[in-house]
């Protein structure tokens, strides 16, 4: 009895582990830390940018019913939203760029609760894409 006991809580401490690790930003702060990057990872995808979005997803659940939620770079970040909209969530990243946004979309539970959403975005893609990504064509 007490081996059965031992083996089955030996079993739930590894699976409670897993899935905290899974939960966390644990296999972000390993993959950074050993400079490993997978193929879905941009260079513009930075540190600040992995620790902004684990706060935003944190607060995602607590986003009321209704809100305006602004998603954007640092423009947006440094953007007093409750000034502009009430209830309103600030998803701002400073130096983020189309492919963070993109990225971090799915995360944001929260979007299909909104009044509105707006993205503010496209600044810092100027710095790095080539301008005829731009052109429009005839």
């Amino acid at each position: 009895m007490k081996k059965r006991f031992t083996i089955t809580y030996l079993i739930g401490i590894h699976l409670f582990l897993a899935v905290v690790l899974l939960k966390s930003d644990f296999n972000d702060r390993v993959e950074h830390k050993f400079g490993i990057h997978t193929a879905a990872q941009s260079p513009e995808i930075t540190q600040h940018f992995h620790r902004m979005l684990h706060y935003h997803k944190r607060m995602d659940g607590n986003v009321p019913e209704g809100s305006v939620i602004f998603i954007g770079d640092s423009i947006t970040q440094g953007l007093c939203v409750s000034a502009i909209a009430s209830p309103a969530v600030n998803y701002g990243i400073g130096s983020d760029t189309t492919v963070g946004i993109l990225q971090r979309l799915p995360y944001y539970n929260s979007i299909k609760r909104a009044s509105a959403v707006v993205l503010a975005i496209g600044i810092n893609d100027i710095r790095r894409r080539s301008q005829h990504l731009y052109l429009i064509p005839n």
